[in-house]
């Protein structure tokens, strides 16, 4: 595991307090958080979700930039939000990985929820190569075995390099 931890690399120091907190009248003005961070150059890039107080939707997925991982800018839209079946309501647990030029992002999907428990959700996999624009492409699990059906998948993730020669 420690040439693992060497490729993804040294965490940052703990704070006290949020590096983002939702703002008054935007698309995060209910919550902001789970978020998936990582450097590409000098700069820092957060993928996070974001709730507001209009709409029912579990989650919207909102980018936003640093340079020192203390201070963000934002971007002013949220850059995934639903709009197919399987997160018809909500884009949850954003993890991010950049292979080339290419960005993998996969996410967690709800396409059933009901107020107060019952929710149904499903792992997504979106593509981009500027992290503002995303491709959708729901991902088909064949095969799952029979104690994985009818789970709520969540919170998947992709490694870009290959462990033990396997992808």
């Amino acid at each position: 595991m420690k040439g693992l931890f060497q490729k993804l690399g040294k965490p940052l120091r703990k704070r006290l307090s949020p590096v983002l907190r939702p703002l008054e009248g935007g698309f995060d003005s209910l919550a902001v958080y789970n978020p998936t961070v990582f450097k590409a150059g000098n700069c820092l890039y957060m993928l996070y979700r974001a709730r507001d107080r209009s709409t029912d939707c579990t989650g919207v997925i909102g980018l936003a930039t640093s340079t020192d991982g203390v201070y963000w800018a934002r971007h002013p839209q949220p850059v995934l939000c639903p709009g197919m079946e399987l997160d018809r309501y909500g884009c949850e647990d954003p993890r991010v990985v950049r292979v080339g030029t290419d960005y993998f992002l996969t996410y967690t999907g709800v396409s059933e929820w009901k107020r107060g428990g019952d929710f149904r959700s499903h792992i997504v996999m979106a593509t981009s190569r500027d992290l503002v624009h995303w491709k959708k492409r729901p991902l088909a699990w064949r095969d799952l075995p029979s104690h994985w059906q009818g789970l709520n998948l969540k919170a998947a993730t992709l490694l870009p390099f290959k462990v033990r020669g396997q992808w």
